[in-house]
């Protein structure tokens, strides 16, 4: 093994700590730009007025004795208006557009009728959003979507840019479909894609479950081009075709390639379960032409990969970088449990200055497989059972570069690649590299 370079990666010492349903999420302040915008994520705002609509609801009262449809309530909406959809079914055959906006001190919420289940569905088979979020200053929560198959299936959709302080919480997707296995068709729970230099901004996704859906090459959550501070906070996402949760960029989805890129955004307490695909390998948790970013406390076990550091897009200019992996739990995934750096050494991009700390990965074959990548470390993690190789670094020096392996455990029979060209048994790399140990 090459010997030991100091690598100096930046943590905040002062933390966002909030306290919510007796937890506690503590969000490095290097990632926030407005604290009071977290602060509402479990806050209920005192509505101005509030509109009903229900399934069969008509005419223009939208009130709870008289509900309107669903069209006629979203487009009564205005500053502090709270709509709640009354139980049932709401067929939605184009999407519903929410174009306006809320203010900080007085947010648009839609939601389920207290103690009701407000189920939104299509029967079109095109591309769809059921609800595509136009305005600013919005929660969207306690919704179901769910029984869409179409060309292109979303539950919930933010596109184009210039949307800001988005909340969403607390809904479930279930069983949104495509049928088109193409790069450009796709199902989406949630899909942030942010296209122009206006981008999309603090938005937070918490307490949502994503399970069973059939997203083709798409993901589950997906934060894509220009996105900044979004928190994607103690959601489910289970059983679904591809990758769990996704940060993604370098893809031209924004013009200007300094802003084509998620930044400064979190990943936490999120739990994500049997990301598979039956196409291609995927991650639970992936990171991909994305930089600044925070993925911690999170648990990632049966997918393919559990979290993957990844660099499709090659851009010299605007590599990946500064992702922080830290505390993360990440246990019985079937082709290993970390994946990072460019899968090509001429093609794809590369992974630079990365950290990951205090991960627990155990099971399967593989615990890390690094291809191009460079300033990595990889310090007080612990490996368990892993039957393979610990590490695995598939290319040469020359394209995988100052790779720092401290104070680590490990345990199984593993052995290390190192380089691409020596292999070490386990008490040969602790030999050679006397802050790790066995655990």
């Amino acid at each position: 093994m090459t010997s030991k370079v100091t690598l100096f990666f930046y943590f905040a010492v002062t933390i966002f700590s909030l306290q919510m349903a007796q937890e506690k999420i503590d969000i490095p302040k290097q990632y926030i730009t407005d604290p009071s915008f977290l602060e509402m994520m479990t806050k209920n705002p005192t509505p101005s007025k509030t509109l009903y609509a229900a399934p069969n609801g008509s005419g223009s009262k939208c009130s709870s004795s008289s509900p309107c449809s669903l069209k006629s309530a979203v487009d009564k909406l205005s500053k502090g208006t709270k709509l709640l959809l009354k139980g049932g079914t709401y067929n939605v055959k184009k999407g519903i557009t929410i174009a306006e906006s809320g203010s900080a001190s007085a947010y648009i919420v839609i939601s389920s009728a207290p103690n009701e289940k407000a189920i939104l569905t299509s029967s079109s088979t095109g591309e769809l959003g059921l609800l595509e979020i136009e305005g600013s200053y919005i929660i969207i929560e306690n919704l179901t979507f769910q029984k869409v198959k179409a060309k292109e299936a979303k539950g919930i959709s933010v596109t184009d840019g210039g949307q800001h302080h988005l909340i969403i919480r607390n809904n479930f997707f279930t069983k949104l479909e495509t049928p088109k296995v193409k790069d450009d068709y796709g199902a989406n729970a949630i899909l942030l894609m942010g296209e122009n230099d206006k981008g999309i901004k603090n938005v937070i996704i918490y307490g949502n479950t994503v399970t069973n859906l059939v997203l083709g090459y798409s993901e589950a959550i997906s934060v894509a081009g220009n996105c900044e501070n979004v928190y994607v906070l103690k959601n489910i996402v289970k059983d679904n075709t591809n990758i769990g949760i996704d940060f993604y960029g370098n893809a031209k989805y924004c013009k200007k390639p300094k802003l084509d890129q998620p930044r400064n955004s979190v990943a936490m307490y999120n739990t994500i379960e049997k990301s598979v695909s039956p196409y291609a390998s995927c991650a639970g948790l992936y990171v991909d032409g994305a930089r600044d970013i925070y993925l911690a406390e999170n648990t990632i076990t049966n997918s393919q990969y559990g979290i993957e550091i990844g660099a499709e897009e090659k851009n010299n200019n605007y590599p990946v970088k500064n992702i922080i992996i830290k505390n993360n739990i990440v246990k019985d995934n079937t082709e290993t449990g970390i994946r990072l750096g460019g899968f090509d050494k001429s093609k794809s991009g590369i992974v630079k200055d990365c950290e990951f700390v205090g991960n627990t990965i155990s099971g399967g074959s593989y615990g890390v497989i690094i291809s191009k990548a460079e300033n990595i470390k990889f310090d007080a993690n612990k490996f368990i059972g892993i039957k393979k190789y610990f590490f695995d670094m598939e290319f040469t020096s020359s394209y995988t570069k100052n790779i720092q392996i401290t104070n680590n455990s490990f345990n199984g029979s593993g052995k290390f690649r190192l380089y691409g060209k020596t292999n070490y048994n386990l008490d040969e790399f602790l030999k050679k590299n006397s802050s790790n140990k066995k655990n």
